[in-house]
């Protein structure tokens, strides 16, 4: 029922809203040139500067569900080196790399649009105070939405990085605080809330669509 009433709000607010709105965001609308990009303009100018065969070998969020959040590439010809890169195209998804202090780099399969985002699956170590032994960290795999803000730049999904972004656009921004106003830290804790967010910024930027 809420993400019903949610897709409601954001269809009602937004048909007069982004058709005047040009923010230089990369549509889900255009035809995705293959390639790597070396940084973040080359990708909001859909203008890989290196383009070798290669083909993605995608992985999942997990063994029992088959979403596609991330890949790495292969190369055609294993002798060439692409160098540092921004992340890649294989002419229908955007993959970006990313990692976290002391996890692993991966490529991680972009959400385009006017909010551009990704899931970004890590692992949590057990850290142990060595005065109280008590672990500071749980074990295991853990999911989290990554933000790319208008400078390029890797933002957590928080509450106050998502109303940043959606300063621009008032409607969006006063439907999303009324469906967060109940939740009661800046860092979205549950599985629910972030499938709230996600569906959100999911739902934004079908309508945000040039």
């Amino acid at each position: 029922m809420m993400k019903a009433t949610l897709l409601f709000i954001l269809i009602f607010t937004a048909q007069h809203l982004y058709a005047q709105t040009d923010t230089g965001r990369i549509s889900k609308r255009i035809d995705l040139k293959k390639g790597f990009y070396r940084n973040y303009n080359e990708y909001l100018s859909n203008s890989p500067s290196y383009s070798p065969g290669f083909k993605v070998i995608p992985f999942y969020k997990n063994k029992a569900d088959s979403t596609i959040i991330g890949g790495e590439y292969e190369l055609t010809d294993s002798s060439k080196d692409i160098g540092n890169n921004w992340g890649f195209c294989d002419g229908e998804s955007v993959f970006v790399k990313y990692a976290e202090f002391n996890q692993e780099e991966k490529y991680w399969k972009l959400n385009n649009g006017m909010f551009p985002f990704f899931t970004y699956k890590y692992k949590n170590n057990y850290s142990f105070d060595p005065l109280t032994t008590i672990a500071s960290a749980l074990s295991g795999h853990h999911l989290d939405l990554i933000l790319i803000n208008n400078k390029g730049k890797f933002k957590n999904a928080t509450l106050f990085n998502v109303r940043k972004i959606l300063k621009t656009f008032p409607d969006l921004e006063k439907s999303f605080e009324k469906l967060t106003r109940k939740y009661e830290t800046d860092q979205f804790q549950s599985e629910e809330e972030k499938k709230v967010i996600k569906e959100f910024l999911l739902n934004a930027n079908i309508l945000t669509i040039k």
